[in-house]
């Protein structure tokens, strides 16, 4: 046997083992198991067992478990169950949940759903929707409704309307319009009218006219200043500031 077949210093007998099946010093006797299989100091016997089934220090026997599945330190006893099953620290027994079902840190008991699922921390119970159904943190229940359903922070309850249906922050509920449809901000209730339909920012309420036809658009009214002039074109009238051209196109 070569010195390495015996190992460190203070070895015994390890016929026809290497230093690296022998492992480091202390370990007393592992036969046919490397290093690896042993794990680091102060394991004792994990027989079969690589090092990475035995996991980090202080483990007691977790066998035909990797250290992916016995998780990060603390764990006791997850069989069957990788570190992705368990989660972070602190957690105890979530069979058959992997970690995105368990999500961060304090977490109760979320059978059956991801991380994704429940969403940042402090959320209760959102039982089959994603996070992306439910939004940013804080919001309530929002049952069936995406992120984008929902639109940004702070909004209540827009069911069955995307963000581009509700436009920008800050609006109520325009329901069935889109962006377009609703204009820039500031705008009160354009139903079925696009943008182009209600024309540009401070018209008040010109339904189912076009851009064109409403207020005979900014180019039928002209240069600022001018009163009435119906039935004249951009280039008639002039610019902003008029109030109500109606039935005219462009």
């Amino acid at each position: 046997m070569s010195r390495w077949q015996r190992g460190e210093e203070h070895y015994g007998c390890f016929v026809g083992m290497s230093r690296w099946q022998r492992g480091e010093e202390h370990y007393g006797c592992f036969v046919g198991m490397s290093r690896w299989q042993r794990g680091e100091e102060h394991y004792r016997c994990f027989v079969g067992m690589s090092r990475w089934q035995r996991g980090e220090e202080h483990y007691g026997c977790f066998v035909g478990m990797s250290r992916w599945q016995r998780g990060e330190e603390h764990y006791r006893c997850f069989v069957g169950m990788s570190h992705w099953q368990r989660g972070e620290e602190h957690y105890r027994c979530f069979v058959g949940m992997s970690r995105w079902q368990r999500g961060e840190e304090h977490y109760g008991c979320f059978v059956g759903m991801s991380r994704w699922q429940r969403g940042e921390e402090h959320y209760g119970c959102f039982v089959g929707m994603s996070r992306w159904q439910r939004g940013e943190e804080h919001y309530g229940c929002t049952v069936g409704m995406s992120r984008w359903q929902r639109g940004e922070e702070h909004y209540g309850c827009f069911v069955g309307m995307s963000r581009w249906q509700r436009g920008e922050e800050h609006y109520g509920c325009f329901v069935g319009m889109s962006r377009w449809q609703r204009g820039e901000e500031h705008y009160g209730c354009f139903v079925g009218m696009s943008r182009w339909q209600r024309g540009e920012e401070h018209y008040g309420c010109t339904v189912g006219m076009s851009h064109w036809q409403v207020g005979m658009s900014r180019w039928q009214r002209g240069e600022e200043h001018y009163g009435c002039t119906v039935g004249m074109s951009h280039w008639q009238r002039g610019e902003e500031h008029y109030g109500c051209f109606v039935g005219m196109s462009r």
